[in-house]
């Protein structure tokens, strides 16, 4: 008699405690402006229309006419928003922390256009005696505008699709009205250090053309280096040199 009250007992407290069920996940809105530039760097009054997508596009918005945008119901964790619109480089922001219950403001990104002029032909030397590299090259046409160039530089052959992705970059400009471009560069110890390149290293390079701002990529944390999502974006030729 007493072992089955005893048995009773237990039954009854686990039916009272009931089964906890599935753990709630918040949700809450995240928002955001988006400002939009044009080749000269001026901000475009109407920049609505910018695709706003988390996490590879479970969830999806677009801009309104002053850059500013809204993603309801997305829940709590750590998410990736995108951000496109045709004609302008593609933006990421990545580990974004989200705990839900209530509205969070990512932020502002910035969109810049990606130029009508692309590097046509790029050149570059082997380091010197005192591992300067200097890069040369032309546009595919003159542009009333000022131009940055990018050369971006991996330890591996550069693709250009789906995702352009690079160690580092070094940058140059083009004058207005002007193809042709020449800068050089020294790689010191830090860029040995920070970028692993060691003694005797292949290096490749490719070069695109930017707006004024000069800015375009996105750092990934995972892979550790930078990348560029669009199509759009012309690469051009690629050069090797070894890192002494």
């Amino acid at each position: 008699m007493k072992l089955a009250l005893v048995l009773f007992t237990a039954l009854s407290l686990l039916a009272c405690k009931g089964d906890p069920g599935p753990t709630t996940v918040l949700s809450g809105d995240i928002t955001g402006k988006v400002y939009v530039f044009d080749p000269s760097q001026r901000l475009v009054n109407d920049r609505s229309g910018v695709q706003v997508s988390l996490d590879q596009g479970s969830l999806k918005t677009a801009t309104v006419y002053d850059g500013s945008w809204k993603l309801s119901g997305v829940p709590a964790g750590i998410h990736t928003l995108l951000f496109f619109k045709t004609g302008y480089f593609t933006v990421k922001q990545f580990n974004l922390q989200f705990v839900g219950g209530g509205t969070f403001y990512s932020g502002d990104i910035g969109l810049q256009t990606i130029p009508g002029v692309t590097v046509a032909h790029l050149y570059s030397t082997q380091p010197d005696s005192n591992d300067v590299v200097y890069f040369s090259g032309t546009l595919n046409a003159p542009d009333s505008i000022f131009h940055w160039v990018s050369v971006i530089i991996d330890t591996l052959p550069i693709s250009s699709s789906p995702t352009i992705s690079y160690l580092f970059y070094l940058e140059g400009c083009v004058a207005p009205d002007s193809t042709n471009f020449s800068f050089g560069n020294k790689f010191d110890d830090y860029l040995r250090s920070d970028y692993h390149l060691k003694h005797n290293t292949t290096v490749y390079a490719r070069a695109y053309a930017l707006p004024v701002a000069g800015f375009s990529d996105n750092y990934n944390p995972s892979t550790g280096k930078a990348e560029i999502y669009d199509s759009e974006v012309s690469l051009s030729n690629m050069v090797t040199f070894i890192i002494h």
